[in-house]
């Protein structure tokens, strides 16, 4: 039993200490603009119609 409960306790330890802040910027369109502006955003729907 304490066996079983040291192994648990250390791949919970680990499974905590492997996730870092790195996993924020994985997903990030470097071509996205943060701040659209408003003029800009309907010109396409405008212009096709």
């Amino acid at each position: 039993m304490k066996n079983k409960f040291l192994y648990i306790t250390a791949f919970v330890s680990i499974l905590a200490a492997s996730c870092g802040k790195e996993l924020d910027e994985v997903n990030i369109n470097p071509n996205a603009t943060e701040n659209a502006q408003p003029d800009y955003l309907l010109t396409a729907a405008i212009k096709n119609t």
